[in-house]
């Protein structure tokens, strides 16, 4: 019927704007004629372009990168989903697929097995870490992305997948079957001596909460627990209702955790315990760093603004963002931002304003807030530890024997020359691996620039295009030789960062994924000082009083 007075489709268009913005009767007139407005414009000039521009365009795809571009003028977390994106979602969130329970890497153009799941088809069959894919059912992947690759991998559970590897210089065939994922929220937990646990969380997805639980009462059932370290880091975040009944496994009833407040009053929304914690009294440390967000922050800072523990690490990530999904028609979707968290001190997490497109200000940041035993807190920086850490060595000559797969490949070779193997509490690499790793990596051709480098050639080029004299050149050389004197120190002076990697990633090799935590203990920094704090009570007790 409504076709039939209005033929033209941008007609109807503007048509069906009008009416659905006079239906919103909640909004007041100034502000519905400034949207009514904008939307004419916006009609205006879709229909326009459509019409006029020199090449065929297409519709669904034009109107989806105006929306992300406009969503994307908000904040990283308010997002468009097409119909085919949201049911991509919906089947990984059934979990309806399987997976051979590899993980790869791209490693100097090869596809390399970088993780293999413990009790998966791939582990039984004796896959191992290093293995090249090079076919998958009879395909040639060799040059593949990973992407690609893992696309091949899902498929029906409890179906297979032929894959072909190459291990040195043999090529070996594989017949995996393709399991349900086990994505555990808990990849480990154990003792870190005879009286200190330590239970990493990686997210806060469904059941987390119930894995924490476990593994704490397991914990102290098993051993004589005088201190827990709960380990954040790198977590990301995921469900706020597991992130409260992790707090209520050590904060009692009725304690108020979380509070999320938006433009109205539809929003706030209060979040307490609500049932008898099962541990009010150990000693607790919640390792952070600045990749610990969301869910985390709300936790750490729960924890911190109790006085319920001790935060060691780095400032966290400050993501203290709601998002709520609304259905939009024909199957869409749409994520967006409505309120913010507040944890109990009334301090918000959230660090960057992005309405405002900048970071807090300082006076912001320097707002006192109270922790419950009046400890002086402060909003601005994500979740501040209450002991602060040095942030772990990053730079470009590190950077380039991670990526450049030789600390892996050094790791796959030294397994091969040395397949004896201890038990893992004994296991300690011998005092000459390092310079053997060292010559390794020179004879594989281990070449970096340090960004000073990267600064003189930019200046070389400079004076060139300029046609300054030969004077500068002189200059900028003798800066180099300088530069290349002092990154033959290097291996040196980082001897102390890449001694710790080397050992985790060979004893991979002889013990499987879950060895690297045991090994991580000996050298971790946050671990260290957590130790030195649960061995001194009273400087324990002095952290959580003003």
């Amino acid at each position: 019927m409504f076709s039939k007075y209005f033929k033209n489709k941008w007609q109807r268009l503007s048509i069906l704007a009008w009416v659905l913005l006079l239906g919103i009767s909640a909004i007041k007139d100034s502000g519905l004629f400034e949207i009514t407005k904008n939307l004419e414009i916006f009609t205006s000039v879709y229909k326009e372009v459509h019409l006029n521009y020199v090449e065929e365009l297409n519709p669904g795809e034009m109107m989806k990168t105006g929306i992300d571009a406009m969503l994307g003028s908000l904040d990283p977390y308010t997002n468009y989903y097409t119909e085919s994106e949201v049911e991509d979602a919906l089947i990984k969130r059934k979990g309806d697929f399987g997976t051979p329970g590899i993980d790869i890497t791209l490693m100097q153009n090869h596809l390399v097995i970088s993780s293999i799941k413990s009790g998966s088809s791939a582990d039984l069959q004796g896959v191992k870490l290093g293995d090249i894919i090079m076919e998958i059912n009879g395909r040639d992947f060799s040059s593949k992305s990973v992407s690609e690759t893992y696309e091949s991998f899902e498929g029906a559970i409890g179906s297979f997948i032929k894959i072909k590897i190459k291990r040195g210089d043999d090529l070996l065939d594989f017949n995996l079957e393709r399991n349900k994922p086990d994505y555990s929220n808990v990849p480990f937990y154990g003792m870190v001596n005879n009286e200190i646990g330590y239970i990493k969380l990686d997210q806060f997805m469904e059941g987390s909460a119930e894995e924490v639980k476990t593994a704490f009462i397991n914990l102290r059932t098993k051993h004589t627990l005088k201190g827990l370290i709960l380990d954040l880091r790198n977590n990301g975040g995921g469900l706020l209702v597991d992130a409260i009944r992790i707090l209520n496994l050590f904060i009692d009833k009725d304690q108020l955790l979380v509070i999320t407040r938006g433009r109205t009053q539809e929003f706030y929304q209060e979040y307490k315990t609500f049932e008898p914690a099962i541990d009010t009294k150990i000693p607790l440390i919640v390792l952070i760093n600045e990749n610990s967000a969301s869910a985390s922050e709300i936790v750490s800072g729960a924890i911190q603004d109790l006085d319920r523990g001790v935060i060691i690490g780095q400032n966290s990530y400050g993501k203290g963002l709601v998002q709520n999904v609304l259905q939009l028609p024909y199957r869409n979707q749409m994520k967006v931002t409505i309120a913010k968290y507040y944890i109990p001190s009334g301090r918000c997490i959230q660090k960057i304003e992005y309405s405002k497109h900048k970071q807090k200000d300082s006076a912001q940041s320097s707002k006192p807030f109270y922790t419950k035993n009046k400890r002086m807190v402060y909003e601005g920086d994500g979740i501040r530890p209450d002991i602060l850490m040095e942030k772990p060595i990053s730079n470009e000559f590190l950077t380039t024997l991670r990526n450049g797969s030789y600390i892996f490949d050094f790791a796959t070779e030294y397994h091969k020359k040395n397949t004896d193997s201890v038990a893992i509490e004994n296991f300690v690499l011998p005092a000459g691996v390092y310079e053997d790793f060292k010559k390794f990596c020179l004879n594989k051709g281990f070449h970096y620039k340090s960004k000073t480098e990267l600064e003189i050639e930019k200046m070389q080029l400079s004076s060139v295009n300029e046609q300054f004299n030969k004077d500068i050149e002189t200059n900028t050389q003798s800066l180099i030789n300088q530069v290349n004197k002092s990154k033959e120190k290097d291996w040196e002076r980082y001897q102390s960062t890449i001694i710790p990697l080397l050992n985790i990633e060979i004893a991979k090799r002889y013990y499987g994924e879950k060895s690297l935590y045991q090994i991580m203990f000996r050298f971790d920094k946050e671990i260290k000082q957590s130790l030195d704090l649960f061995d001194n009570p009273n400087e324990y007790s002095k952290r959580l009083k003003p």
